[in-house]
């Protein structure tokens, strides 16, 4: 085994997910600006932003094509990528949240 894969091991990197990823790229908007999303799961996205400013907490309006939702989050990690930034974020639960879950098992 390599450091790598020792390391992996050490912190269950492997495991720690505990929702499907999806890789779709979703029109949204963050902090007012247009964003998109990388991937998005049941209980996290992770998303490119316009907006070089990041806190802990996100508010998002993600446009599923069909319907708009509300959803809301803990920024996880956050890197600087050209004009913005590209965004993990945690859901919190909210009303919407079960919206995305539905048109999640759809896209499955």
């Amino acid at each position: 085994m390599n450091a790598v894969e020792d390391t992996e091991t050490s912190l269950e990197l492997e495991n720690r997910r505990r929702a499907t990823r999806f890789a779709l790229s979703l029109p949204l908007c963050h902090r007012g600006k247009p964003a998109q999303t990388i991937n998005i799961s049941a209980t996290g996205i992770r998303f490119v932003s316009r907006t070089l400013q990041v806190g802990p907490l996100v508010e998002l309006t993600l446009d599923l094509g069909t319907e708009v939702i509300e959803l809301s989050g803990e920024t996880v990690w956050s890197e600087a990528v050209g004009t913005g930034r590209i965004i993990g974020a945690h859901f919190h639960p909210t009303k919407d949240l079960h919206k995305l879950c539905r048109y999640l098992s759809e896209v499955a």
